[in-house]
């Protein structure tokens, strides 16, 4: 059976918020993290799901957009991710991908 290898499987992307702060706050402001898990490999068959979670840091905004190979949600070919995190295999693997 082939299968998919995910290697920290999907981007993410937050929103950006524009203000304006002195330069005193701007400097003293701990700079935004994101913590994604699991950070382990994970290897799924057709169908399979892995459910993956973002926390955001350092930041009032912490909203995330889940991305496969640079898509949006995925596709057919590379699998899909919901806006939740949860992550489906695709249903026909030509072949083994990792997804960096």
């Amino acid at each position: 059976m082939r299968h998919v290898a995910l290697l920290l499987a999907v981007a993410i992307s937050i929103g950006t918020v524009a203000c304006k702060k002195s330069a005193a706050a701007a400097a003293a402001a701990p700079a935004v993290s994101i913590t994604i898990s699991p950070t382990a490999t994970q290897t799924l068959l057709a169908n399979q799901t892995v459910a993956f979670s973002a926390t955001v840091s350092n930041t009032t905004n912490t909203a995330v957009t889940w991305q496969v190979n640079g898509i949006v949600g995925g596709g057919i070919a590379e699998g899909t991710i919901s806006t939740t995190g949860l992550y489906t295999a695709p249903a026909n693997i030509i072949q083994e991908f990792s997804v960096p």
